[in-house]
């Protein structure tokens, strides 16, 4: 397994580095260390395909999938208003329905299933990635501010004014 571990860990490292340096050429930004580790589970499928040992694949690539999921619940809650507002209804929802998604997927590996995959991914990162209109590294809807923590709206910096003009 130690040598497996290295494999993935260079695959990752070097598909984040690509999408990295292609994030430069690109219109959109495509999280690279996403990128990094959905390529390299789809690339250790590819080759379990292609014939190599599944019981020494299977593992990095379920611990893989589940960090898309993850990652997914995640970078939903950054892009969609919704998932935004209700931040832990979002990751239950997409962790509760990704992981046993993602452990059926790499137990029912055939060529129809790794083709599902590939939608699957391609539509979640054009949602997440292509079809957000918003400056690189920024998050579409920001974090909900904390209560009392400094954040303040505009509503209520209107309603301290219109009170000290109240009496």
């Amino acid at each position: 397994y130690k040598v497996i571990i290295i494999i993935v860990i260079i695959s990752i490292v070097v598909l984040t580095a690509l999408v990295r340096l292609a994030n430069h050429f690109l219109s959109f930004k495509v999280c690279p260390v996403c990128a990094g580790v959905s390529g390299t589970w789809l690339l250790l499928t590819a080759a379990i395909l292609a014939g190599a040992d599944k019981t020494t694949l299977l593992p990095p690539i379920l611990l893989l999938m589940g960090g898309s999921v993850v990652g997914i619940a995640y970078q939903g809650e950054r892009s969609l208003r919704w998932a935004a507002r209700r931040p832990l209804l979002w990751k239950v929802i997409i962790i509760g329905i990704g992981i046993p998604l993602a452990f059926w997927a790499a137990n029912s590996m055939s060529i129809e299933t790794f083709s599902a995959e590939i939608v699957i991914l391609g539509a979640v990162s054009y949602f997440f990635f292509v079809r957000v209109d918003t400056p690189p590294g920024t998050a579409p809807y920001p974090d909900p501010p904390i209560p009392g923590k400094g954040v303040v709206s505009e509503n209520v910096k209107k309603l301290e004014k219109e009170m000290e003009n109240c009496c």
